[in-house]
């Protein structure tokens, strides 16, 4: 069974068979910076599609983007978009689901639709300190939750919980047939069903997961 691990211990130590263990570290509070979009890629020179691209796939954005050039598409965080000819680089054709124009956009400011990338609880490659940070900043309230790579075990995932003043940390393990687990004796297809399920029921963790961590995105 999962359990939740202290600060003070090595980055995401396995915790698969102790989850409940009530000894845990508080994490004290400090500073974060708001965090930013990723940088604009290379912006290419603007084509028209070629009549063999594939049918539209929707992607869902994951900032705010406001339009630098007559030819780019502005959309907003949470909005959907067709991807229209994505073999510009990293400059994408899309078509905005909402307003119905069209434009470049870039294509890390945007990802697949019911994607993990998609999630507002996936936050990539931030470290575990970077974690508690974001956590414990006063927008987030007690169940505050998010999901990041693991710092240690390629393929693997931690989710980090606010409990109350403190942050706590589970290793989530990947089946080799598939699938995800914090406890053996409970397995899901997917990352999403993980989220599910302790959003529902504790099932052992140290609190219910709540609300995804809040993130304060930079205002161009």
């Amino acid at each position: 069974m999962g359990n939740c691990f202290s600060s003070s211990r090595d980055p995401d130590k396995d915790n698969s068979d102790r989850i409940g263990n009530p000894n845990i570290d508080a994490v004290v509070s400090p500073t974060s910076p708001v965090p930013t979009p990723p940088p604009d890629p290379i912006r290419p020179v603007p084509q028209i599609p070629d009549a063999n691209v594939p049918s539209a796939k929707i992607f869902v954005a994951l900032y705010d983007y406001d339009a630098r050039t007559d030819e780019d598409l502005s959309f907003r965080k949470g909005e959907h978009l067709e991807i229209l000819n994505d073999t510009q680089g990293d400059w994408w054709l899309a078509r905005s689901k909402r307003t119905r124009k069209e434009g470049y956009i870039p294509s890390n400011y945007v990802a697949k639709l019911k994607s993990i990338e998609a999630e507002p609880w996936y936050f990539r490659k931030i470290k575990r300190i970077e974690a508690e940070k974001k956590l414990l900043l006063p927008e987030n309230d007690h169940g505050a939750f998010l999901i990041r790579d693991s710092e240690s075990r390629h393929n693997d995932y931690s989710l980090s919980v606010r409990d109350g003043d403190t942050v706590k940390h589970y290793r989530i393990r990947q089946l080799d047939e598939g699938g995800f687990f914090i406890a053996r004796r409970t397995t899901f297809r997917n990352l999403q069903d993980l989220v599910e399920h302790y959003s529902k029921d504790a099932d052992g963790l140290c609190v219910n997961l709540c609300k995804p961590c809040v993130q304060n995105n930079c205002k161009w």
